[in-house]
């Protein structure tokens, strides 16, 4: 060790070897592994940094999802309108002409939308409104007709306009499950008892119009406002039994009907009818089922007075009418 000691001395002292030579030799060695160091420390900062981003942007998106309903951007002017007082019919209206659908409004409003509504599976039909059969009426709903205008060109063309009465944003096979295993009967729209009247709607005629035409055969008006692409059996499966005769067929008001067929206007057959002491309304009724049926519920009432043709307060009144004066001149007295 003593001698070692005693070289290196000799050669610091003969300058053979500089301690600082060789510490400014090496720097730029060093300065070099410096820099590598701190890049390699700058990278994995950077990437620890863009990991941190990238999970916040993962969390921001859960955390989208799982916004409650009331919360939701999407919706959330259909909650200010909710807050100003406005009925719910008026805010799923708005949010049918913002093509939304009004449905969403009957959710929790304290959970998300997402995990409300499963997703259906992929559906390779066009949503509604996209739809090639249904996309004029919506052209017209643009152009700003009424739904009640648009709808009534639907049936015109034999179409159901309970269709727009759906989402619009989703197919209407996802949204119409119908039954045809039970029902082996024609559409509505190909029964030949109704055809007659479709083609009267294709000629341009109101719906107004082919209904009392209805009502002059005898058939039930109220047929028309069925889905015209479902059987008429499958949508009245639920009408309880009905033992007593159709109201067409009822001895008491038969002979009215038969004054439809002949062609008289309803108005000189309801005049007929309270002439006899009978209630006009009567006539209103469906055909095809019997009058107990359908007045149920005034049957539950006690009725201890007079009935009104017998009553003294009217009763001059009926015989004016059985005199022959019409009603327009009895009304008047009255």
């Amino acid at each position: 060790i003593n001698s070692s000691d005693k070289k290196l001395e000799e050669e610091q002292s003969s300058g053979s070897v500089s301690i600082g030579d060789e510490m400014r030799a090496n720097a730029p060695t060093v300065r070099a592994k410096s820099e590598k160091s701190s890049e390699q420390s700058k990278d994995s900062s950077d990437y620890s940094d863009g990991a941190v981003k990238q999970n916040d942007t993962c969390s921001s998106i859960s955390s989208s999802d799982d916004v409650p309903l009331k919360g939701d951007k999407k919706y959330e002017k259909y909650f200010r309108m909710l807050n100003m007082g406005l009925p719910m019919g008026a805010v799923k209206n708005a949010m049918q002409r913002d093509q939304l659908d009004p449905a969403i409004m009957d959710l929790d409003h304290n959970k998300s939308v997402s995990s409300q509504i499963k997703k259906s599976d992929a559906n390779s039909e066009p949503p509604l409104k996209e739809d090639p059969k249904y996309e004029k009426y919506f052209r017209m709903l643009k152009m700003g007709l009424p739904m009640g205008a648009v709808q009534n060109a639907m049936i015109r063309d034999g179409l159901d306009p309970s269709i727009m009465d759906l989402d619009h944003n989703k197919s209407v096979s996802s949204q119409m499950k119908v039954d045809e295993e039970n029902d082996s009967d024609p559409p509505l729209k190909e029964d030949p008892k109704y055809s007659k009247y479709f083609k009267m709607l294709k000629m341009g005629l109101p719906m107004g119009a082919v209904q009392n035409t209805m009502q002059r055969d005898g058939l039930d008006p109220s047929i028309m406002e069925l889905d015209h692409n479902k059987s008429v059996a499958s949508q009245l499966k639920n009408v309880d039994k009905d033992t007593g005769p159709p109201l067409k067929d009822d001895p008491k008001y038969s002979k009215y009907f038969k004054m439809l067929k002949m062609g008289l206007p309803m108005g000189a057959v309801q005049n007929a009818m309270q002439r006899d002491g009978l209630d006009p309304s009567i006539i209103e009724l469906d055909p095809e089922k019997s009058v107990a049926s359908q007045l149920k519920g005034d049957e539950d009432v006690e009725d201890s007075g007079p009935p009104l043709k017998d009553d003294p307060k009217y009763s001059k009144y009926f015989k004016m009418l059985k005199m022959g004066l019409p009603m327009g001149a009895v009304k008047n007295a009255l």
